[in-house]
């Protein structure tokens, strides 16, 4: 009798683990020094009311909570949460030292973040463990 063959044979991947490699020289666009990414004030907020803007198609205005305080902020996010209301009690994230600026004459006190992906839009959830503060680093 000989050596017994598989029924199924492994696939192997063709990266196996601990063997990525890495990129040595690989270019970074438009690349910022530590200190400049240090100004930014990046915290969790939590979502306590959103509401679309009328004759805006596009915003969303939000209320969130911060650690110190409650803000508005509008955002261009609209079109991507049919559902808005599905938002409130969220926490996302932040950023909270821009200067306030009128969108269509609606006061934003921030900007929330969120992720591209394929032309959709989502913000960026936080666990709702996580503290509303935490800052992010």
């Amino acid at each position: 009798m000989g050596e017994p063959v598989p029924i199924f044979p492994r696939i192997e991947s063709e990266q196996k683990k601990g063997s990525f490699e890495i990129d040595e020289n690989l270019k970074i666009e438009s690349p910022i020094d530590i200190s400049e990414f240090d100004k930014i004030d990046i915290q969790v907020v939590e979502i306590l009311e959103v509401s679309k803007i009328e004759g805006a198609d596009k915003l969303l205005k939000f209320k969130v909570k911060t650690a110190k305080e409650i803000r508005q902020i509008v955002s261009g996010i609209a079109k991507y949460y049919s559902e808005p209301e599905v938002l409130v009690g969220k926490k996302v994230m932040a950023v909270l030292n821009l200067p306030p600026v009128k969108l269509r004459g609606v006061l934003s006190q921030g900007m929330l973040l969120s992720t591209t992906e394929k032309k959709n839009i989502k913000l960026i959830e936080i666990d709702s463990e996580v503290k509303i503060g935490a800052k992010v680093k």
